[in-house]
């Protein structure tokens, strides 16, 4: 009777795991809110490019081909930093990939470009690996999560203006 019990507790347990492993990826926030990695003084621009969606390809760029919707005027870039800094929610995430998922690592939705003084370029978007290209080319990324609806609101103000 003890061997049945085990090996009915064993199925439940895989039969879970297998639901669960259905259910793709958990985020688990566990740092401070999104920074630029340059200062706001060294800002050349500001891009704002609307539902960007990438099917195929690198994705992790906006070719020179895709014209942006907005460019952020100079004036505001102060402005603009200070609150995309303080955008609720807007926090460093670890990704659980419960099954075999293919995590997003793709720009999508709406997508700011920052480009630097010094060449650099931050690409930044609400669900999607935030990526930044030194004046070298290296990329690194990171991992930012926001509500699209938060991020969709702080772009508005500069989208409708």
């Amino acid at each position: 009777m003890k061997r049945r019990t085990v090996i009915s507790v064993l199925i439940l347990a895989l039969v879970v795991l297998m639901i669960v492993s259905c259910a793709g990826c958990i985020y688990f926030p566990v740092g401070d809110n999104y920074k630029i990695h340059g200062a706001a003084d060294d800002i050349v621009s500001i891009e704002i490019y609307e539902n960007i969606v990438y099917e195929d390809g690198d994705g992790d760029t906006i070719g020179d081909e895709i014209e942006p919707d907005v460019i952020v005027p100079g004036e505001r870039y102060d402005e603009f930093v200070d609150e995309l800094h303080s955008l609720n929610g807007f926090r460093k995430h670890f990704l659980l990939a419960l099954g075999a998922v293919d995590p997003s690592f793709h720009l999508y939705g709406n997508v700011v470009k920052i480009t630097y003084i010094g060449g650099e370029i931050e690409y930044i978007s609400s669900y999607a690996p935030q990526f930044y290209y030194d004046a070298e080319g290296n990329k690194s990324m990171s991992r930012y999560n926001c509500d699209t609806d938060d991020w969709d609101a702080f772009l508005e103000k500069y989208i409708g203006n």
